[in-house]
């Protein structure tokens, strides 16, 4: 529970760490987040209190001052996500004021369409509120209960496996302990298989050669037969004429490299495409050529078909020459520190600014805060692939019939 201590009628609130939901709505399953609150006095006994903050939700949240309800008189949304609640707060019920001096509980609860409270999904927000010189700090009460377990977090990228630790030294041995009593004979097992043919023993020594016996008389010669006649020689042909020579052959297709400068880590090569000097890779320039999502096996097959005079390139390349990025080609471009709503999670041109806040960096055009399609099939899971999400910098898979979209590569290390 957080204790917040008002002084000349004025509230100042630590802003917590915002949690991010990978997916849902705009506000479920995202932590209600007081931002900063102020008690201001509109000349009346009754006083107001208007409460900043982010992930109020889309309708009216309901606004508790010690165990009563508060009365919402504005709830509206401001610049840079941020959302505003005035409330009148109810009348001390000893005093006839809402200013008195003391301790009060104030919790914030997000509403669905109907105006009814949402269930604990970080939808709400509790803390103490003291009005007035704050006294002594009285003894530390008992502990609450432990909140509710929160939601599982995005899994991250497997770390490099560590170094083999040093060998222990090896334990004592033990005691033996005592023979056990002989258990009773089992039955007799059934009778197993014929054993296969044995091997062919090994051969015999040869005995002793037998006599020779007597040699025979030698034939008569035979006569020798009669030559036959010579054939006649046939004519010489004649030599055929030298038939006409073929065209020359047309010069291979040259692919344009990849092209560097002294400063930036994505180099525009004035080709249609972009150098990207720390991983090797060449990207297209314009991946908002390829305007309609594609299932896995077509957004593959689709940068395949990639070649030059398409989506403005002058690369000299041939269908064949491009491809998906890799799993981990993606992994290697994505900067989670880049990543705002609305807003892609890459590096500036030089790669150390980030995409969105640097124009004279934006390295590519038409780049959306979506998700692309990775050429990595899965190796758990039949029938699904990698894809990398722009919009919250990170890595998944998904069933290939899912449709995302293409922003094709070719080179690499």
């Amino acid at each position: 529970m957080k204790r917040l201590v008002v002084l000349s009628l004025t509230l100042a609130l630590t802003i917590p760490a915002l949690l991010f939901a990978r997916q849902g709505s705009r506000y479920d399953d995202r932590q209600l987040v007081i931002v900063s609150v102020e008690l201001m006095n509109n000349g009346s006994t009754t006083l107001a209190l208007q409460i900043k903050g982010r992930h109020f939700g889309t309708y009216k949240p309901i606004v508790m001052w010690a165990s009563e309800t508060a009365t919402v008189t504005d709830f509206r949304n401001l610049q840079d996500d941020l959302q505003a609640i005035t409330v009148q707060l109810p009348r001390h019920k000893s005093e006839g004021a809402s200013s008195a001096s003391g301790s009060y509980l104030l919790q914030v609860i997000r509403t669905s369409k109907q105006g009814k409270p949402m269930e604990d999904r970080g939808s709400a927000d509790v803390f103490y509120v003291t009005i007035g010189a704050v006294g002594p700090q009285g003894p530390k009460g008992d502990a609450g209960p432990p909140g509710a377990t929160g939601p599982s977090g995005l899994i991250g990228l497997q770390g490099a496996q560590g170094p083999i630790g040093a060998t222990g030294p090896v334990g004592l041995r033990g005691p033996t302990g005592s023979k056990g009593d002989m258990g009773t004979p089992g039955l007799p097992g059934p009778t197993g298989p014929q054993g296969p043919k044995g091997d062919t023993g090994a051969t015999g020594l040869q005995g002793p050669t037998g006599p020779a016996g007597q040699q025979g008389l030698k034939g008569d010669t035979g006569p020798q037969g009669p030559a036959g006649p010579a054939g006649a020689t046939g004519p010489k042909g004649d030599i055929g004429a030298t038939g006409p020579m073929g065209p020359p052959g047309s010069a291979g297709a040259v692919v344009a490299g990849r092209c560097y400068d002294n400063v930036n880590r994505f180099v525009d090569c004035a080709n249609g495409t972009v150098t990207d000097t720390q991983t090797g890779l060449i990207w297209l320039k314009d991946p908002a050529c390829f305007l309609l999502v594609m299932d896995f096996a077509s957004a593959n097959a689709a940068a395949a078909g990639l070649h030059n005079g398409q989506c403005g390139l002058t690369d000299g390349s041939i269908a064949g020459s491009w491809r998906l990025p890799t799993q981990w080609e993606w992994v290697e471009i994505l900067k989670a520190a880049c990543y705002t709503p609305g807003n892609p999670a890459l590096p500036d041109g030089t790669g150390f600014g980030c995409f969105a806040t640097s124009p004279s960096g934006q390295w590519a055009s038409g780049v959306q805060a979506l998700r692309y399609w990775s050429s990595t099939a899965s190796v758990d899971i039949v029938g699904a692939a990698y894809f990398a999400a722009l919009e919250g910098a990170f890595i998944d898979y998904v069933a290939r019939t899912n449709t995302y979209l293409v922003w094709p590569v070719r080179g690499g290390n």
